[in-house]
């Protein structure tokens, strides 16, 4: 980097990290290099934020909540959702794997699969993704 022209940042990225008690969490990091006087080194500042899900899954509820309403999902089925299973959607949005809702809800990992697939079941989608996008849509 030539001296004199400012600062220079290094592209976006996402990150995967996990947390002290080791849960998943995505973060945003941005690398600010800043350049060096004239006897100093290049100085460098990165910044993080959690990021709330992952680009892709960002983009994937994006394109899935700008599509027409076809199918949207009405109030009784939703309303079909138990506590525990409104509290699996929740950890699905939030981005864990089953291992880790099972290990979040204190149960085995077969049961927080057959909730998943309960919750896909009740609200008629094929995965996952599709589930949270739905629940986000209709303010679950």
């Amino acid at each position: 980097m030539p001296s004199g022209e400012g600062s220079w940042v290094v592209p976006t990225r996402e990150v995967l990290a996990r947390t002290q008690m080791g849960r998943r969490l995505w973060l945003s990091l941005t690398t600010v290099l800043v350049p060096p006087a004239a006897d100093e080194p290049c100085s460098r500042i990165h910044l993080m934020r959690q990021a709330g899900v992952t680009p892709e899954l960002e983009e994937a509820l994006i394109e899935r909540l700008t599509q027409p309403k076809r199918g949207e999902v009405d109030a009784s089925v939703i309303d079909q959702l138990t506590l525990r299973e409104r509290e699996v959607l929740r950890l699905l949005a939030e981005g864990l794997g089953t291992q880790e809702i099972a290990d979040q809800l204190f149960v085995s990992s077969t049961t927080a699969r057959n909730h998943v697939q309960h919750i896909l079941n009740k609200l008629g989608v094929h995965s996952r993704l599709e589930a949270v996008a739905l629940a986000l849509s209709n303010h679950i």
